[in-house]
């Protein structure tokens, strides 16, 4: 788990490093990008006590809300034997300057909150009392269990635009929470594509 941990830490600091020397100050500032961003790909969960990272789907929305700054949704699910579950989070993401010349690399910081999301379901059942030896039915249900986003999440990440209509993005998201042992927080780190509503701009394209 630590080296996965440190793996995937390394990666996101050798990008913005890369970003950061590409910088080149006398350009001119890029086009903003697309104004919404659909993205997709795979989030791994690691907690300080768990012997290996648990695997989840993710799922995010962007809306450029300013030249520096977006909002976003995500969802990272996973199945649990008949249910569906998983985290949330909203965040407001700020675009660094340190990026490429031509825009195509961009780093970023993003905080917002997070919150436990679960779809459950049961089939029918019957079961007896044990004291009155009556049958009972219990009718097949379903529903969904939501947390408020009340665990504070901060993130740092670099997107890669590929071209008109695609980019490669990665993040370590770090979600924190108060418990009997005081405060503690987990890791969660994240890769996949974005797909713009549109497309980037041809100063992003190589």
């Amino acid at each position: 788990m630590k080296h996965f941990t440190l793996g995937v830490a390394a990666i996101l600091v050798a990008a913005a490093v890369s970003g950061a020397a590409a910088q080149d100050l006398t350009a001119a500032v890029p086009k903003p990008g697309p104004r919404v961003e659909l993205g997709a790909g795979g989030a791994w969960y690691v907690g300080v006590s768990q012997d290996a990272p648990i695997a989840f789907a993710d799922t995010r929305a962007t809306v450029r809300v300013s030249r520096g700054w977006d909002l976003e949704g995500a969802i990272n699910f996973r199945s649990f034997d008949q249910d569906l579950g998983g985290i949330y989070r909203i965040q407001a993401r700020w675009r660094l300057p340190l990026r490429s010349s031509d825009g195509s690399l961009q780093t970023y910081l993003a905080f917002g909150g997070a919150g436990f999301i679960l779809r459950w379901s049961h089939p029918a059942y019957d079961y007896e009392d044990h004291y009155t030896h009556e049958m009972h039915h219990v009718p097949a249900a379903s529903g969904w269990n939501v947390d408020y986003p009340m665990y504070p999440t901060a993130a740092f990440g670099v997107q890669k635009v590929l071209g008109a209509h695609l980019a490669v993005r990665a993040d370590l998201n770090v979600h924190f929470g108060v418990g009997d042992y005081g405060v503690s927080a987990v890791l969660l780190p994240t890769i996949g594509v974005s797909i713009p509503i549109g497309r980037y701009p041809s100063s992003r394209v190589r």
